[in-house]
């Protein structure tokens, strides 16, 4: 049995998601931000797991995973245990975080090189720090692509 893992030409897949993951905490934490915000709000507000649509943190990581997320989006670091279980919530909804990174390069794409920089520069504050996964080059010039 085989399993379709990218779903976008040269898009991500959920390896090298979780390949990301195991090198950078900015990462973890920007994927434990990224699950919050696809909570449905009446889910962000009880820090549970209500509607069975497959986005956001299951029901067995919800209220950790909450909280984790509003402690990134303050702006502090995770460390310690707090990192390796969010590495570990991150790795289990890898694939929800692969169709974000996928619809963050499409549109990126489709933006062109000139939208791109306007893409790149529009990260709103509260989010964590952007990791790079790349670079895309056209006529000599070269625009970091972050996720």
């Amino acid at each position: 049995m085989t399993t379709k893992t990218n779903t976008t030409p040269n898009g991500f897949t959920r390896t090298e998601i979780n390949a990301m993951l195991d090198k950078s905490p900015k990462a973890v934490a920007r994927g434990i931000a990224a699950l919050y915000a696809r909570q449905t709000g009446d889910e962000q507000c009880v820090a549970q797991t209500k509607h069975k649509n497959f986005r956001g943190f299951s029901r067995h990581n919800a209220k950790y995973g909450t909280y984790c997320a509003k402690w990134v989006l303050k702006g502090k670091p995770l460390t310690g245990e707090h990192l390796d279980r969010c590495r570990a919530i991150c790795k289990y909804h890898s694939r929800q975080l692969a169709e974000d990174a996928n619809a963050k390069l499409a549109e990126a794409v489709a933006l062109g090189l000139a939208g791109l920089v306007a893409f790149a520069k529009s990260a709103p504050e509260t989010a964590p720090v952007p990791v790079v996964i790349g670079t895309v080059s056209w006529d000599n010039v070269t625009v970091p692509l972050a996720v």
